[in-house]
């Protein structure tokens, strides 16, 4: 099913009560939202819909559980996607395992077709195929943004805009206040879905089901997870310069891969990601919400970016109603808070998490005392997973 409207002719109207930009899972979920609401919601991407994507593709109890509380349980269970219920790591010759509560791991081709539907199904126009841009001075009670598809410019306005397009921000440009940094010696991310028809028969034994495996070395770390279909997701956070030694991701993924058995085709689409960890000064602006990726991003791990981009989606909903009625400066006041509440100690804990599989040697001892104590594993765990968001009435 075609949900673009791919002629930016064919626009029903150029003034929106609100223009995401993004048709990830952060802005997919909040443009179904919104359109709900009856909203006139205009969803803008820049590449087509599905698209390469670099991610692990897990839904973790914390996603789900939202997703099921604004009703998109039935995504959950039609994505058909491979139960996980713990993670296996592996450093060197150390191995530990811990148990998560139940998830489920979907490619994101899979996924973000599905909530593009919901999206456009509640209401929201979807234009893809149009690099978006806001502009710094607003016009009245609306923001000014200049669409570009292929070779043809045209502007929009809108009461609110809500940004969601990944860790560079792009749409953002104009205002210079609203730059991220990113974090020095920050990873890169890498990322590829291998086909069953292309995956050794042996994978299947070396990678169990049900489990996700994250293997970690030197250089970085990558982890993997059986998705629909016999699909294997594969995704890495790596050191930039390893990267570029290797000659390729799939190169570079391999070296790490190789000593644990696990291996397959280096030239199978491998997509990356700008430095992972960046550090945004401010997630708001007059009459503008920045959610998902964009809003700060940590290296994830078990599912947390999907899912805190499906709780930013759900709780900016309230906020951007209101400013859609009457923008005042303490809307982006109360989503600066609002997001350092739900979100500030989940990132505090990926980030040691990410600390500590930097050093290998400290990624042994840590597996070594979990084998001994699993308890101060299983407290963080149910910390990154339990739900935090109370949905609003209505």
């Amino acid at each position: 099913m075609n949900f673009a409207v791919t002629d930016t002719k064919s626009l029903p109207e150029h003034e929106w009560d609100v223009v995401v930009i993004g048709a990830g899972v952060a802005g997919c979920v909040a443009a179904r939202q919104f359109a709900q609401r009856g909203l006139r919601t205009l969803l803008v991407e820049s590449r087509t819909i599905p698209r390469p994507k670099v991610c692990g593709g897990c839904l973790n109890s914390r996603a789900i559980h939202i997703l099921k509380q604004i009703g998109l349980g039935h995504i959950v269970r039609d994505l058909r996607g491979e139960t996980f219920n713990g993670i296996s790591l592996r450093s060197g010759m150390s191995t530990t395992s811990l148990s998560l509560p139940p998830g489920i791991s979907v490619t994101r081709h899979t996924l973000d077709l599905a909530l593009l539907g919901e999206a456009h199904r509640a209401g929201a126009i979807v234009v893809t195929e149009a690099s978006a841009a806001v502009q710094s001075a607003t016009n009245g009670e609306m923001r000014q943004i200049d669409l570009r598809c292929h070779d043809r410019k045209i502007s929009v306005r809108s009461k609110v805009v809500v940004c969601a397009d990944g860790l560079l921000r792009t749409s953002l440009h104009a205002l210079p206040q609203m730059r991220s940094s990113h974090t020095a010696n920050s990873r890169v991310g890498v990322g590829v879905v291998v086909e069953p028809g292309t995956l050794q028969d042996s994978l299947t034994d070396r990678l169990p089901r049900h489990r996700i495996t994250m293997i970690v070395e030197r250089h970085g770390y990558v982890g993997l997870t059986w998705a629909e279909e016999g699909r294997l997701s594969v995704a890495g956070a790596l050191d930039p310069q390893f990267v570029k030694s290797a000659g390729s991701p799939g190169v570079a993924v391999n070296r790490i891969l190789t000593s644990h058995g696990v291996q397959f085709p280096e030239n199978s689409g491998w997509h990356g990601t700008p430095s992972l960890t960046v550090a945004p000064q401010k997630n708001t602006a007059e009459r503008i919400f920045v959610i998902g990726d964009a809003a700060g991003y940590v290296e994830p791990f078990t599912g947390e970016g999907m899912a805190a981009a499906v709780e930013e989606a759900v709780s900016v909903v309230p906020l951007v109603c209101q400013a859609v009625n009457g923008w005042q400066p303490s809307l982006g006041e109360a989503w600066q808070r609002q997001h350092r509440l739900l979100f500030r100690k989940r990132q505090r804990i990926c980030q040691l998490a990410a600390a500590i599989l930097r050093r290998p040697w400290l990624s042994r001892l840590t597996m070594m005392a979990l084998n001994r104590f699993p308890q101060p594993a299983n407290y963080l765990v149910n910390c990154i997973t339990r739900p935090m968001l109370i949905l609003p009435h209505g």
